[in-house]
């Protein structure tokens, strides 16, 4: 999951820069934590920080909150965002779709082979 903090210092100058700490972190609706990251880092005026979090490939279908903490100079800004996460997306019906696209690819391959010799014998009698 990709998440995007947009910082921007009031009154700075561009020559001037502070440090801020970002915090990233995945819960569920009862407040569990799911997965979660910290950053350290200095900017200036204005900077856009992506950054990305992994969601684990066991999270269940329903709906998640992701946040991001900002610590800068002692004060703490805070913001959050809802996502869902559907369960649509199956690793092993995905991977079976992988597996027959490769037996089919391998297929085709071994009768383009089957053809050719098939074609260079014929060649080889006339």
């Amino acid at each position: 999951m990709l998440l995007e903090v947009d910082i921007r210092v009031p009154g700075g100058n561009i020559d001037q820069t502070s440090i801020v700490e970002l915090e990233y972190s995945i819960k569920d609706l009862d407040g569990n934590l799911i997965s979660s990251k910290k950053e350290s880092g200095a900017i200036a005026v204005k900077e856009s920080e992506v950054a990305s979090l992994l969601v684990p490939t066991n999270t269940k279908p329903g709906v998640y909150t992701a946040f991001v903490s900002v610590n800068y100079e002692g004060d703490i800004y805070e913001g959050s965002k809802t996502f869902e996460v559907d369960g649509k997306f199956n690793i092993s019906k995905n991977g079976n779709i992988i597996i027959y696209a490769l037996v089919a690819l391998i297929v085709l391959i071994l009768l383009i082979i089957i053809i050719k010799k098939i074609r260079d014998r014929r060649l080889l009698i006339e």
